[in-house]
């Protein structure tokens, strides 16, 4: 049940046709380590997908199953200023994928 369940969502986000044109729009980084300051703190974490679609373009995809939640946009906007400290002087955009609510960014 949960490898199916796995493998649905993996299925219903490679089908996007908005995913797509992001992640073949430019050069996937997967799994990419970042430790950010946050209000005197370090934070330690890793971004799933980075896209980057021009020399000083990038593009969080942040997946989530379930449905959305407010700590998801929290998420996502910290690893989007995490990657803008990590790329001085490029524009860091975010995008949030969900599997079961292709609606919702």
């Amino acid at each position: 049940g949960l490898v199916d369940a796995a493998a649905a969502a993996y299925e219903a986000m490679a089908a996007r046709e908005d995913v797509r044109a992001i992640y073949l729009s430019g050069r996937p980084l997967h799994e990419v380590p970042f430790t950010f300051a946050v209000e005197g703190a370090l934070l330690r974490g890793t971004v799933a997908c980075l896209v980057q679609t021009a020399s000083d373009r990038f593009t969080v995809l942040e997946f989530k199953t379930g449905r959305a939640r407010a700590e998801h946009r929290e998420q996502v906007d910290l690893y989007r200023r995490a990657m803008q400290e990590v790329f001085p002087g490029c524009v860091v955009n975010a995008r949030m994928v969900y599997a079961e609510d292709p609606q919702a960014v």
